[in-house]
């Protein structure tokens, strides 16, 4: 084999390799393409439920912000009902006071009853 058929012989085999390698890299460009694309759909997708989330987060804010309005109703209601409380037992007091009083005026009323000379 002389030079020229050697070296027409090494092109040959470099113009096979460069085809084989230039095909092999459009496949993968194909491939990134594809997954650009598919990237693409995601990064929708996942901005999508950022904002679900952003608004879901701020709902939960305004839930937060009222149950701690209600909670503070409810200790102001339970602090008036304590007071409630204490004047009932205040009443019940008196109510048995005035029980006492009014058995001891029976009592009282009997016994001057019973003083009086029968007509």
């Amino acid at each position: 084999m002389d030079a020229e058929s050697a070296f027409q012989a090494v092109m040959g085999a470099l113009h096979e390799f460069q085809g084989a390698v230039s095909s092999r890299f459009d496949r993968v460009d194909a491939k990134l393409v594809e997954h650009d694309v598919r990237l693409g759909g995601v990064e929708f997708h996942l901005g999508s439920l950022d904002r679900r989330v952003g608004h879901i987060e701020t709902r939960l804010e305004g839930v937060e912000t009222r149950l701690d309005r209600v909670e503070t109703r409810l200790d102001r209601v339970e602090t008036r009902l304590e007071g409630v409380e204490t004047r009932l037992g205040r009443v019940d007091t008196r109510v048995v006071n005035i029980e006492t009083q009014v058995g001891q005026i029976g009592t009282t009323v009997q016994q001057l009853q019973s003083r009086l000379p029968a007509y």
